[in-house]
């Protein structure tokens, strides 16, 4: 027997991206927790934009995301435009930038979550997350 699946027609693909982007101590490459103090004007000033700058699970990190985008090119002129943004705040503090899939020497003992001050990511990770 012959089944006929009929499935919701759709519009045309689209591509959104997200970067995870760690905050390090430019003369000794350290992870420093500082994105609290820098996230409350970014999330505010990317309110009305097509890409987003918010928080992650570590004080460390700051997550930049593109809007929908009908392109490649589209996705990636959104996440440019929320670097720049993100520079623009981290230049000034003293802060570089690090993308990595984790950090070469950053102990686990020292990265602190935001929203469980005093834990680790192996004590505060979600289940089945890797807390990096």
């Amino acid at each position: 027997m012959l089944v006929k699946l009929e499935f919701a027609p759709s519009a045309r693909s689209t591509v959104g991206l997200e970067w995870e982007i760690m905050l390090a101590d430019p003369a000794s490459g350290d992870l420093v927790g500082r994105a609290p103090e820098l996230l409350a004007a970014l999330e505010a000033a990317s309110e009305d934009e097509r890409h987003t700058v918010t928080g992650e699970l570590l004080t460390n990190t700051i997550e930049v995301t593109s809007g929908i985008g009908d392109s490649v090119g589209h996705a990636v002129d959104d996440i440019a435009n929320a670097i720049a943004a993100v520079r623009a705040a981290t230049d000034p503090a003293g802060i570089e930038l690090l993308s990595a899939g984790s950090h070469p020497f950053a102990s686990g003992t020292t990265r602190r979550s935001p929203t469980r001050p005093g834990t680790t990511p192996s004590s505060s990770a979600p289940s089945g997350g890797g807390g990096t």
